[in-house]
């Protein structure tokens, strides 16, 4: 259902729905990233650094997840964490245009 509300950009509920989820298999990486995405669109950039920092913790080398979560810092002000998050995203994801934008 998360998925769901998603795609049809029903960011709240996807966010419920994930959690829903998320309680069930809480390693689900990709319920976790589409959390993140949904609470960044809804600027809930707490549950966002939440998602995305859980995603980076069970896969590393997830360029995009950086990538998000380095944004999500730069709105929370956090700047040092924002560079730090913005070096792993460029060391998984060199290649990514949207990656050299931030």
């Amino acid at each position: 259902l998360g998925n769901y509300h998603l795609n049809r950009k029903e960011w709240k509920e996807a966010i419920i729905h994930y959690r829903d989820a998320l309680e069930i298999n809480p390693i689900h990486i990709e319920s976790w990233y589409n959390q993140g995405i949904a609470a960044q669109e809804i600027k809930d950039f707490h549950t966002a650094k939440t998602a995305y920092t859980r995603v980076v913790q069970l896969d590393s080398e997830r360029g995009e997840a950086w990538n998000n979560l380095a944004a999500v810092h730069l709105h929370l002000k956090n700047h040092k964490e924002a560079l730090g998050a913005l070096e792993y995203a460029v060391k998984h994801k060199r290649d990514n245009w949207k990656i050299w934008e931030n």
